[in-house]
């Protein structure tokens, strides 16, 4: 019996052109980069929204919106972003993720509050790009109160997780009821430099920053007062 010689295997042609010319490993790495260039993309919405809310109002932004504006498939934004309330999630993960990232470096003779100053400016720094679009959600939360109940809920529990991170990263204690309450005290003192930012047009946010080291000067000693573990 003959031996059947491999370069006598009959062979389909155009196999690798049907294919696009990818074998199945490099296929599967392209569809990896696609999906993690989707990512980032989604990860970008919460800023559309901010210009859109600008463009169209508060109200009016909606994942069909921001498909038609980004290029990405509304389900997909729907998935990641159900409602306004995630978004404004999301825009406070992604501010606090551009913090974290910063190379912020303090000596051993800073003090908390001044640590603290300085990662709370930088966040109020993070946030001014999306200052005109946040002006348009307080606004639509000032006229319909009720109708934003849920949006208010969802974004106040994101400030005292983001303010948790930053009181890590401004190494506030080790204690985690002290951390808690220090939240706690970094969200009353947000809330009220935060009106101040958003009518705070200097270059260098010197009214904010006057601000926040009063209150932080005013809470200084409930700031430091950790238990002993």
């Amino acid at each position: 019996m003959n031996a059947v010689r491999k370069n006598d295997i009959p062979r389909k042609k155009g196999v690798m052109r049907q294919l696009g010319g990818h074998t199945p490993s490099r296929r599967a790495a392209m569809s990896q980069v696609v999906e993690a260039e989707n990512a980032v993309s989604l990860r970008m919405i919460p800023g559309l929204a901010m210009k859109l809310a600008v463009e169209v109002g508060w109200r009016e932004v909606s994942a069909e919106r921001l498909a038609e504006a980004s290029g990405i498939d509304a389900a997909s934004i729907r998935a990641l972003y159900p409602d306004r309330g995630s978004l404004l999630v999301g825009l406070a993960r992604l501010v606090d993720a551009q913090v974290l990232s910063q190379d912020i470096l303090f000596g051993a003779q800073d003090l908390l509050k001044d640590r603290l100053l300085e990662i709370l400016i930088s966040r109020f720094e993070a946030l001014r790009p999306y200052r005109p679009g946040l002006r348009e959600v307080a606004e639509c939360w000032r006229k319909n109160p009720v109708e934003s109940a849920d949006e208010m809920a969802a974004s106040g529990r994101q400030m005292c997780r983001s303010l948790m991170w930053m009181a890590c990263a401004a190494r506030a204690g080790a204690n985690p009821c002290h951390m808690k309450r220090v939240a706690l005290i970094l969200s009353g003192i947000w809330v009220l430099a935060f009106r101040v930012w958003m009518q705070d047009d200097t270059h260098d946010l010197s009214r904010t920053l006057a601000s926040l080291d009063r209150l932080l000067t005013r809470s200084d000693s409930m700031l430091r007062d950790e238990p002993r573990l």
